[in-house]
């Protein structure tokens, strides 16, 4: 059985005020979750590897913790439908504020604006999207000029000056799922 809990009305939280707020911005990978409570209310610790840091401290460990609310008591799982659930195995882009209630750890923090603080990536059909829950960012490049950084990767490319009906993407090849 679940128990679901609602804490109020949602409303968009502009980009640059998540860029503004964050201690943090990183992309990274959920590698392991542990459940704690904190005054009798269930949350999930995220242990997140640190793939590549975008704002914040450069002497950053390789691993952060990220609490979020909810987790699993007493064989009943607790959530609210307007806060982040993350699953082990999960990837992108973080906006994390220093966890400042309940956990004594300097390298936890929470994900600013839950969902929508955090941008996991997606393959529509022909590209790459960041997508959070009230944007979506066509591809890493537009994502990091709106950060104000610089990406490599890649856009599209004309096959021919002539011929704009063929265009292709060039992007690195990841070779390690491959069978």
């Amino acid at each position: 059985s679940c128990l679901s809990i609602s804490f109020g009305q949602l409303y968009e939280v502009p980009f640059n005020q998540k860029v503004e707020k964050s201690d943090l911005i990183l992309e990274g990978k959920v590698t392991s979750q542990r459940q704690v409570l904190i005054e009798e209310i269930p949350y999930t610790l995220n242990s997140i590897e640190v793939v590549k840091l975008l704002k914040g401290s450069p002497t950053l460990k390789s691993e952060v913790q990220v609490l979020t609310f909810g987790g699993n008591v007493n064989g009943e799982r607790v959530f609210s439908a307007h806060t982040l659930t993350l699953r082990i195995g999960d990837e992108g882009v973080f906006f994390l504020t220093k966890q400042r209630n309940g956990i004594d750890d300097s390298d936890c923090y929470q994900v600013y604006s839950e969902k929508q603080g955090y941008y996991r990536e997606r393959f529509n059909g022909r590209t790459k999207e960041l997508i959070s829950q009230f944007s979506t960012f066509q591809g890493r490049n537009t994502f990091y000029k709106e950060l104000g950084l610089h990406y490599s990767e890649e856009g599209f490319q004309m096959e021919s000056e002539k011929d704009n009906c063929l265009q292709f993407r060039i992007e690195p090849a990841n070779t390690s799922s491959v069978e």
